[in-house]
């Protein structure tokens, strides 16, 4: 029998013969990340799309959000890569900011970014998800595709299972975000798949004051 793709992507990467090689790895490699967080702090996380170029109103969105989180004390996460991965870091930075970038090797669209203080590389999606979410104090999610919604919902779902303590979710950009918000609190709500307290996790936000706020009052 063939494997699948989730085993064949996630569990034997590179050649490995057996899971129990790829388990020793997984665990190593979530060990050693846990210890770049050691020095404390306030972290905030920002997801966003890798694709958006330097000139576009998301990208200079995402630089000030960063500067704004470095001056009110935060660190940023981000997954080190371009595009608003590197908007956040690059507007915390030159602010003086701790910049922390949770890299993975991809095809495509994942060099690790100039403006991070702290690097580290992942070798599975997986685990440089449990890195970018384990010790935030709060998520900027900003536009973007798949990785940015997987990330997203991830983060609320277990949020609102109690699985995971909340965590104050802005998404950044109303524009973006309008018809998806008004999806959820429409559609979703109405049927009752969710409530309008796991709604309130998140809110949607544009000023990069307002959104520190939030989250710090959260």
């Amino acid at each position: 029998m063939k494997d699948s793709v989730f085993s064949s992507s996630v569990y034997k990467i590179n050649g490995e013969a057996e899971d129990s090689d790829a388990l020793e790895f997984i665990i190593r490699e979530l060990t050693e990340g846990f210890k770049i967080f050691d020095r404390g702090g306030r972290f905030l996380s920002v997801f966003g799309s890798a694709r958006i170029k330097e000139n576009e109103p998301e990208y200079i969105l995402g630089c000030d959000i960063g500067a704004a989180a470095a001056e009110a004390g935060y660190s940023v996460v981000t997954g080190g890569g371009p595009g608003i991965m590197e908007a956040a870091a690059k507007g915390a930075f030159l602010r003086g900011g701790v910049t922390y970038g949770i890299n993975v090797k991809l095809p495509r669209e994942q060099g690790m970014n100039p403006y991070i203080s702290v690097p580290y590389f992942c070798r599975y999606l997986f685990t440089r998800k449990i890195l970018l979410t384990r010790n935030s104090c709060g998520f900027v999610v900003m536009p973007g595709g798949f990785g940015t919604l997987d990330e997203l919902f991830e983060i609320v779902t277990l949020a609102a299972t109690g699985v995971a303590k909340p965590v104050p979710v802005v998404l950044a950009g109303s524009s973006y975000w309008e018809g998806l918000w008004s999806w959820m609190s429409g559609e979703m709500v109405s049927r009752e798949f969710i409530t309008e307290r796991e709604l309130k996790i998140m809110t949607v936000l544009d000023d990069p004051k307002e959104i520190i706020k939030f989250l710090s009052d959260f």
